[in-house]
């Protein structure tokens, strides 16, 4: 298996998030507000 670090983990999570969004066609800030998070949190994710 290959090193995971966290950035690595930082990728994976912010394609997967991106991929979420796109399917349900919303936006950082609707997501963000869908899961109680800020928006600052959804662009770093």
């Amino acid at each position: 298996m290959a090193d995971v670090d966290s950035s690595n983990i930082a990728k994976i999570i912010g394609r997967n998030i991106k991929q979420a969004r796109s399917l349900k066609d919303i936006s950082q800030e609707k997501l963000a507000e869908l899961i109680s998070k800020s928006s600052h949190f959804i662009r770093f994710a």
